[in-house]
Parts: C-alpha cells; structure tokens; sequence
C-alpha cells in the first residue's frame, strides 16, 4: 500500500511514514515554500496544506496519471498556492537549482514498484537538492530500512549533508531522514521540545511527540 486516506478525517494521514515525514518541522522554522518529489495519493502536501494554508508547495510528479488520480479520488487540489508539475524529480530540481529557486523543505517520496529511481540516490543528485534548500531548510527523505540499498543510502545522505537525522517506522519498515545542509547538531532534547511545542500549536491528528521517540541514536 502506497497511499491511502480516511475520507471522513482525512487529515489523520493513515499511514505511517507519512506522519514521520512531518518531524522534519522540528528542525526547521514554519515553512513558507516545500517542494514534494512523488505525489502518489498527495497526502503530504494535502495535510502540510491543512495546517499550513498559506505554504506555497511545488508538487512534481513523472506520471500525470497519477495528479489525475490524486485529484479524482485523494482529494488533491492543483491550485495556487499549490501546484502539481509533470516532470521528472531529478530534472526538475537541477532546473530549479540553475534558475535559483529555494525551497525551506524539501520532501523526497519518489518510488517506483520497486525502489527509488537510481538516479534519485546518488551523491550527484542530492547535491542538487542541497541547492535549492534555504538556509536553514532541511530535506525529508523517505526510505527504507529493509532495503539492501539502505546502508548505503545512509552513507551517501552522510557525504552530502553535515547532519542527517534518522526516524524508524515502528508498524512499518519506512524510514525517514532529515538532512540539513549546514554545520551543526540539533539535540535529542531539543528535536523533541520543538516536535511537542508544534503540538501542542497546531493540534495534529498524529501525534509528532510519539514520532519524535522514532529517533534513531547513532
């Protein structure tokens, strides 16, 4: 299953990962611009939406079936200040990165029926997407912990970006890794005081103080 809502609360975000994908709040101010790369059901940029109405969010998709589908039945709203662009992610963001573009949060949630396009996990790639991050921006990286690619992708995310934190799904086996790209360190203690102060101001229908406990210590 890759996307899926509750159609009578359909900000509760069903599944897993895509409430771990909201703890990249905690490390970076309210965000006035997020680019989403996969849109599948649109659930992300849906919820962001809800408790973030004037975000500006850039949502890239290879497929244009699928912004129909996320339209007809996910309940995804292709108007400003939200957009759906038919492109490739990689392609998109290099293009972006030329044309000076920044974004505070970037949202990486491309997949295949496989895995993650190879050309979505080099070190080449995420030197672009470290590009078009504002300063203090951060990058939200759904992965895999099952995956044999894991190990590595880990150590890509490590010779790119000064601090990679790292989220394990506990009902699934999604993980998530907030990268930033500057020098650093954001503290357990302090991750977690801002996860609970977000909380506790914006009411979500996930908790992202449990999330916050998903962190995994090196």
């Amino acid at each position: 299953k890759q996307s899926s809502v509750n159609i009578r609360r359909r900000h509760n975000l069903e599944l897993e990962y895509t409430q771990m994908a909201f703890i990249g709040l905690a490390y970076t101010p309210p965000p006035k611009r997020v680019l989403t790369v996969g849109l599948g059901g649109a659930q992300i940029p849906n919820v962001l939406r809800y408790y973030f109405p004037k975000v500006a969010i850039d949502c890239v998709e290879i497929d244009p079936v699928i912004v129909t589908v996320a339209e007809k039945f996910f309940f995804f709203k292709n108007r400003p200040p939200t957009r759906a662009i038919v492109a490739d992610g990689r392609a998109f963001i290099r293009r972006a990165g030329a044309s000076g573009w920044k974004y505070d949060m970037v949202v990486l949630d491309a997949f295949t029926s496989l895995y993650i396009p190879d050309h979505m996990v080099t070190k080449e790639f995420f030197h672009q997407v470290a590009r078009v991050l504002s300063p203090g921006g951060c990058v939200v990286s759904n992965i895999h912990s099952s995956n044999m690619l894991y190990d590595y992708q880990q150590r890509t995310y490590a010779n790119v970006f000064p601090q990679n934190y790292t989220f394990l799904g506990r009902r699934s086996s999604n993980a998530i890794v907030v990268s930033l790209n500057e020098p650093g360190s954001v503290s357990y203690d302090d991750m977690a005081n801002r996860a609970a102060a977000l909380q506790k101001q914006h009411h979500f229908a996930f908790d992202l103080t449990k999330i916050a406990t998903m962190y995994e210590a090196k």
